[in-house]
C-alpha cells in the first residue's frame, strides 16, 4: 500500500488536514481510495465546581455555549443548554457539535444536619452522643468539647453545631432520667397495736402493693412486709419494702405501796431484761432507799415498749429497823452536834426503851422515866456526866414488829 505522503504501508500517522490517499498495487492492476480529513473544535462546557449548599436544594446548571446539541444525565428529553435541579447527587451533560462532544460533571450536596435523637434513662447510664462524621468538618458542643463524639451520664439538654466550610448546622436534642423518690422508711416495731399509714410518695401515676392495694398510701394494722413498685409516667418503676413487727408491752410491777422503818435501806426492783429509767434518775435495774416518797420506774423492751409503775414509801416513825447501828460515842458538848445517844433524831417511846448504868452498877438514864426524852443527853441528875464508859441496855420494836435487845458500851465525849 502506498499513500500519496510517500509512506508505505497498511497504517499511517497522521497530524495535518488534508486529502490522504492510499493505493494498493497487484501485478498488473491497482485500486486507490481517499479520505479527507478537516479539523473541528471541540465544543466548550464548564459546569460550577462541585457545590456544598447550605439549606435546600434549588440550582440552575448551564452547560454554557449556546447553538450546540445538549444531553443531561437526568433524562433523554433535557436536551436543553440549561436545567433546574432541587436534590442533591452528581449530574453531567455532553455538548455536541457537527463533529466533536465535550462532556463534565459537577456534584452537588447539602450540609448535613447532626441529628441525635432525644434519650431517656430509667436508672443511670452513660450515652455516647455522636454527630455524623463529615470529612474537614469542625464540631462543638454545648459541654464543651470539640470532638465528633461525647459521652454523657447526666440529664440535661444538649446542643451540637457542627460546621462544614461554610455551613453551619445545630442539633438539640435532651436526655431525660426521671427519679422516682421512694422510700417507705426503716422496718419498724410496734407495741400491743398497729396504725401505721404506709406512703409511697406522689411521683408515680401507678402503685402496686403486695397486698393488693393501689393507692399511693395504705393503713396497715396487722404484723408483715409491705412492698410496693410504683410506675411513673415514663415507665420508670422503682420497689421498696418495709417490715411491720408487733409485740406485747413489757410488764411491770413494784408491788405496791410501801412502809418502811426509820433509816431501814429498801430496795426496789425491777424485772430483768430491760432499760431501766427511775424518776431519781438511776438507770439501774433496782434502787435502795430509806427516804420517804413516792418512786417511779419506766421499763424500756428491746423494740423500744414502754411499761411504768409506780409505789410510794412511807416511813414508819415509830418503827425501828430490824437491826440497828448504835454508836459508840456520843459528844453532849453543845455544839448542835451528836448531843443524844443512842440516835440524833427524835424516836417515839413506843418504839423502844434504853437504860444506861455507870460502870459501877449506878443507873444513870432510863427512857422510861420521861417520855419526853427518848435519847439520853449525857447528864445525870442535872450534871453532866464524867468521861467514862457506860453500859447500855436497849429493848426495842423492830420494823418485823418482833422485840428485840441490844446492849453495848457507850462513852461520852467533851
Amino acid at each position: 500500500v502506498k499513500w500519496n505522503t510517500g509512506q508505505i504501508g497498511y497504517r499511517i500517522n497522521v497530524s495535518d488536514t488534508g486529502r490522504y490517499v492510499a493505493t494498493v498495487s497487484y501485478g498488473n492492476c491497482s485500486y486507490s481510495d481517499s479520505v479527507q480529513l478537516r479539523y473541528d473544535k471541540v465544543p466548550p462546557v464548564s459546569l460550577p465546581r462541585d457545590s456544598l449548599l447550605c439549606d435546600t436544594v434549588n440550582v440552575t446548571l448551564d452547560a454554557g455555549v449556546p447553538g450546540l446539541f445538549y444531553q443531561w444525565s437526568t433524562s433523554p428529553l433535557d436536551n436543553k443548554q440549561t436545567i433546574n435541579v432541587r436534590d442533591t447527587g452528581e449530574y453531567s451533560v455532553i455538548v455536541r457539535n457537527a463533529n466533536c462532544f465535550s462532556y463534565d460533571t459537577i456534584r452537588i450536596w447539602t450540609a448535613t444536619i447532626p441529628d441525635i435523637d432525644d434519650q431517656f434513662y430509667c436508672n443511670e447510664f452513660t450515652f455516647e452522643a455522636e454527630a455524623t462524621s463529615i470529612e474537614e468538618a469542625e464540631y462543638k458542643w454545648s459541654t464543651g468539647e470539640t470532638t465528633q463524639k461525647v459521652t454523657l451520664t447526666q440529664a440535661d439538654n444538649y446542643w451540637v453545631q457542627v460546621k462544614q466550610r461554610h455551613c453551619i448546622k445545630t442539633d438539640s436534642f435532651s436526655i431525660t432520667n426521671p427519679i422516682i423518690n421512694l422510700d417507705l422508711g426503716v422496718d419498724r416495731h410496734f407495741c400491743d397495736n398497729i396504725n401505721v399509714e404506709l406512703d409511697a410518695g406522689p411521683d408515680g401515676i401507678k402503685y402496686d402493693w403486695n397486698n393488693g392495694k393501689t393507692t399511693q398510701k395504705i393503713k396497715v394494722n396487722v404484723p408483715d412486709t409491705f412492698r410496693v413498685t410504683v410506675y411513673d409516667e415514663y415507665g420508670c418503676k422503682a420497689a421498696d419494702s418495709v417490715i411491720i413487727t408487733v409485740s406485747q408491752s413489757p410488764e411491770v410491777d413494784l408491788a405496791g405501796d410501801l412502809t418502811i422503818c426509820v433509816n431501814s435501806p429498801t430496795k426496789i426492783e425491777g424485772p430483768e431484761g430491760y432499760t431501766y429509767q427511775w424518776n431519781t434518775g438511776s438507770k439501774e435495774q433496782s434502787i435502795t432507799t430509806i427516804t420517804q416518797g413516792a418512786y417511779t420506774l419506766k421499763i424500756i423492751d428491746q423494740y423500744g415498749c414502754i411499761a411504768t409503775d409506780s409505789l410510794y414509801i412511807t416511813v414508819d416513825p415509830e418503827a425501828l429497823p430490824n437491826e440497828l447501828s448504835v454508836p459508840s460515842a456520843f459528844s453532849p458538848n453543845d455544839d448542835g452536834l451528836n448531843e443524844l445517844f443512842p440516835f440524833t433524831l427524835p424516836v417515839s417511846q413506843t418504839s423502844y426503851y434504853i437504860t444506861i448504868f455507870s460502870r459501877w452498877g449506878e443507873k444513870v438514864f432510863d427512857s422510861r422515866d420521861d417520855i419526853n426524852k427518848p435519847n439520853w443527853d449525857g447528864y445525870y441528875q442535872g450534871e453532866r456526866v464524867p468521861n467514862q464508859l457506860y453500859i447500855y441496855f436497849m429493848y426495842y420494836r423492830g420494823c418485823d414488829g418482833n422485840a428485840r435487845t441490844a446492849k453495848g458500851n457507850v462513852y461520852p465525849l467533851r
